[in-house]
């Protein structure tokens, strides 16, 4: 067992209308492929349980745009997940870098109630413990969403992801998120494009957004709901 550091990456997003994202898919399709840890042809479920304070200090943090910020959640795939992953996400101007540990989900779900300092088992554990006391960070909501993934053919680093039936609960806070036991906080019709790169977005890419006139947003799915359900009075 052993923790995975990604590489210091760049990230960006958009909102998007599922209709153009279609047509941008259907118009790179010779630049990209599915994601092999996708399904092929299909999408797949990402659920995230997320930690902030009473205060809501991180989420406070992200809209101040802090230089240096991070993000501690918990993430499971698929709709019968027996493990999940304790993330920490991290960001240092516009560079992303994420540290993530596998786990069984009924340990991370325990750890999520009652933080134990794990440090024998993964520095990722120790620093979420940390983050956690520092903090008093306390888990605060669910997001799921179902997401198609994509890679570029010869661009390595180059990820392309548009998530959409996004969802929270603040109330059952439990892993992963039924769709019965939800709400949209992003209309159906509407998704998020991200894309991932090590460097720079290639110019088959960054012509076709211009096409689009779609501009980048700083939109966090974690804000956005939290925005939504304690700000704006539907807490569900």
């Amino acid at each position: 067992m052993h923790s995975v550091r990604s590489n210091n990456r760049y990230e960006l997003k958009f909102l998007l209308p599922l209709k153009d994202f279609t047509w941008l898919i259907k118009d790179i399709q010779y630049f990209v492929e599915d994601d092999p840890h996708a399904e092929k042809g299909n999408a797949y479920k990402v659920s995230s349980l997320y930690f902030d304070s009473r205060e809501l200090t991180l989420f406070y943090e992200k809209l101040d745009g802090l230089r240096f910020r991070r993000k501690l959640r918990m993430r499971t795939y698929g709709l019968h997940p027996q493990d999940g992953f304790l993330e920490i996400k991290q960001r240092l101007d516009q560079t992303i870098q994420k540290r993530r540990l596998k786990r069984p989900l009924g340990e991370l779900l325990s750890f999520a109630s009652q933080p134990a300092p794990l440090f024998h088992l993964d520095s990722v554990y120790a620093e979420a413990y940390s983050l956690i006391k520092t903090y008093d960070l306390r888990p605060i909501v669910v997001v799921a969403y179902d997401r198609h993934a994509f890679v570029a053919k010869n661009e390595p680093g180059l990820r392309i992801t548009f998530d959409q039936n996004i969802r929270y609960n603040t109330r059952c806070l439990n892993l992963p998120l039924s769709i019965e036991n939800s709400r949209f906080f992003v209309s159906p019709t509407m998704g998020v494009l991200e894309v991932k790169c090590n460097h720079f977005i290639p110019t088959w890419l960054l012509t076709r957004l211009n096409q689009l006139e779609v501009a980048q947003d700083r939109i966090s799915k974690y804000c956005f709901s939290i925005n939504t359900a304690v700000f704006s009075g539907t807490k569900f």
